[in-house]
């Protein structure tokens, strides 16, 4: 098995005003030679913005972008008319097709800052008409297991077209899940959203990130109460 272990803290860092960002892959003016794509996976981006700001993001071409909130609530306005408000337990998908413009802001009525991951995806198909997407998860969370929300397939709540599956795993703790490749030749990059989590001889803290391939499946051990997600994709 190969593995690439990334510490929280040795991520891409970004401040500018109300905007505080991790990265763990090369991003907008974060250029990290080594972390350039996890094969079909180009971005997972760990915002906060800070209660009652409003981010303006840059015009974005040709990429599937997943944004799935952690703290707080989540507002988003684009150029195709859509608004909307999301929170955990809810997940966003924007299909920028041959381009949109969107803007993302922390709940006004509230002093809560909003923490939430922009994960983007090399989309099936290039040149798309935009497209954007709500769903809900949370009825197909389940306790110690690992819980398949995204597929190119009816296994999964929220169907896509390409190769790339997303999961959520709810691990309390000591208990141990196996996670099984759906191919081959896949890799599964792995986030610790919460608690403490050991693969093989790595021991992950929240927010770092252990990139998994060349191998058919691997084990995961809960030393803490802990919430993983788990996205699969051909690398």
């Amino acid at each position: 098995m190969k593995s690439i272990l990334e510490r929280s803290s040795a991520r891409g860092h970004k401040h500018l005003g109300a905007m505080d960002a991790f990265y763990s892959f090369s991003y907008a003016d974060y250029h990290n030679p080594n972390r350039l794509n996890f094969g079909l996976l180009h971005a997972v981006n760990d915002i906060t913005i800070t209660p009652q700001q409003t981010i303006e993001m840059l015009p974005q071409k040709n990429m599937d972008i997943v944004t799935l909130p952690l703290i707080g609530s989540l507002h988003h306005e684009d150029s195709l008319g859509n608004k909307e408000m999301i929170r955990w337990g809810q997940m966003q998908i924007l299909h920028s097709g041959t381009g949109i413009k969107y803007s993302d802001f922390s709940d006004i009525s509230t002093k809560i800052p909003i923490n939430f991951l922009q994960i983007m995806f090399t989309p099936g198909e290039l040149n798309v008409t935009p497209s954007f997407e709500v769903h809900n998860f949370m009825p197909y969370l389940k306790d110690n297991q690992i819980s398949l929300i995204m597929a190119p397939d009816e296994n999964a709540p929220v169907k896509i077209t390409q190769s790339i599956r997303l999961s959520i795993a709810e691990m309390h703790h000591d208990r141990s899940l196996e996670y099984t490749m759906h191919a081959s030749d896949n890799g599964v990059f792995v986030f610790l959203l919460g608690g403490h989590l050991k693969i093989g001889d790595f021991i992950l803290n929240p927010k770092d990130s252990l990139s998994v391939s060349a191998t058919t499946s691997f084990r995961m051990e809960a030393l803490k109460n802990s919430m993983v997600l788990l996205i699969e994709v051909p690398l």
